[in-house]
């Protein structure tokens, strides 16, 4: 009933796949040529912790307003765990063809996230990007595109704003 609920508040329709339906061999398209790259982490992102709220998604969405040229690229584990039909369809219609892909899978290693991002970013010949994610155990310290937020605030309490301003930098 829960699961129903969130997708109704997020825009989902009765025809919206649930986590693991959806076609087994799904291309994404990757981003457009010259897009700027956001790699999206979804818990303490878009929801305080693992609420799975989505609640700060009116954030995102203003953002996407704001930024034409941004595509999206899910860096959060539940590109793992989620079909890619189940992922576009936390997204309203306006937004979904924004999303454009999934990084690759994490090896076990320190920095495990940061890694699967630069080799993203370089076999796809992405150079303008920014990550925001609210685990900093999985990037170096220090690490210049990473937008860190707090777990419980996401990009909500102004810590969009603060992306914007790195992402119209780009």
């Amino acid at each position: 009933m829960l699961n129903s609920m969130l997708r109704r508040l997020l825009g989902a329709t009765e025809s919206t796949p649930t986590a693991m339906e959806g076609p087994p061999s799904h291309q994404w398209p990757g981003p457009r040529a010259g897009a700027r790259v956001l790699f999206l982490d979804f818990d303490g992102v878009l929801h305080p912790g693992t609420s799975e709220t989505f609640e700060f998604m009116p954030d995102l969405y203003h953002l996407l307003d704001l930024l034409p040229d941004l595509d999206i690229v899910v860096s959060s584990t539940w590109r793992t765990t989620a079909s890619p039909s189940y992922l576009l369809g936390l997204f309203r219609p306006p937004y979904r063809s924004r999303v454009r892909d999934v990084i690759g899978p994490e090896v076990a290693e320190p920095h495990a996230r940061q890694s699967a991002i630069e080799v993203y970013a370089r076999t796809r010949g992405v150079d303008r990007f920014l990550a925001v994610d609210d685990s900093a155990e999985l990037f170096r310290p220090g690490c210049p595109w990473l937008i860190l937020v707090p777990r419980l605030q996401g990009i909500g309490h102004g810590n969009a704003e603060r992306l914007h301003v790195a992402l119209a930098g780009l």
